[in-house]
């Protein structure tokens, strides 16, 4: 079992809110599920241990679950900042090699540029409603099964350097052991996409605790709270 974080969560207390946001309560079963349903989109889109994905998405739970999404399909995951220009983020999109990327309605002024300059990315898929050129990630993912994906593998992260003496170069670890079990580098993995999405998303609740927190956002946004793990 890749996740004994959120899946043992999910387990034991499946109601106990993992998430806040909007005043709505979020619980670890529900969000356990949004992330099965995800990785099993995911592998119907072809996607497969060591594929490259990317995402645009604002402060909220979507990030969680996409990252963990990501995570369990063995993926190399790209955050993007929605504070990027068009430009820049199909720069990291085409750099990358991303064949998916996942995009929020509310980020469509940006998402709606970004086929026509990166073309070789195979699926444009969007949540939290329509972006024009982009299929309907949220049925899909409804459509999807609730459990975990059959060959669950780890993942990793893809970050990108600040570019300030040149373009930004991507740093691509080697993934970890297909068999791998452990759940801390999901942990920092989850953790360490939020700290370097902060202009898109909230940060994290910098200690262990059993009950929500509300996180500060690293700049102006909406904030979301999240239980530690």
């Amino acid at each position: 079992m890749l996740d004994r974080g959120l899946r043992e969560h999910a387990r034991r207390a499946p109601r106990r809110s993992a998430l806040l946001h909007r005043g709505r309560s979020i619980g670890y079963g529900e969000l356990e599920e949004q992330a099965n349903r995800l990785a099993q989109v995911l592998r119907e889109c072809g996607l497969v241990r060591g594929d490259h994905v990317a995402c645009l998405l604002p402060n909220g739970p979507d990030i969680f679950a996409f990252v963990w999404a990501a995570y369990r399909c063995g993926l190399y995951i790209t955050p993007l900042p929605t504070t990027l220009a068009p430009p820049e983020a199909a720069y990291l999109i085409n750099n990358c090699t991303a064949k998916l990327v996942w995009a929020h309605h509310d980020c469509a002024a940006l998402a709606t540029t970004l086929p026509a300059l990166a073309p070789n990315v195979a699926h444009w898929l969007s949540v939290g409603g329509s972006v024009p050129g982009y299929g309907d990630g949220t049925a899909r993912q409804t459509r999807a099964a609730g459990t975990p994906i059959s060959d669950e593998t780890p993942g990793a992260l893809m970050l990108y350097t600040s570019g300030t003496t040149g373009a930004p170069k991507g740093v691509c670890r080697p993934l970890l052991p297909p068999t791998y079990a452990a759940c801390r580098p999901l942990r920092a993995t989850c953790l360490n996409c939020l700290s370097w999405a902060a202009m898109t998303c909230a940060t994290w609740p910098r200690r262990r605790c059993t009950t929500p927190r509300r996180c500060a956002p690293a700049w102006p946004s909406r904030p979301v709270a999240a239980a530690c793990w």
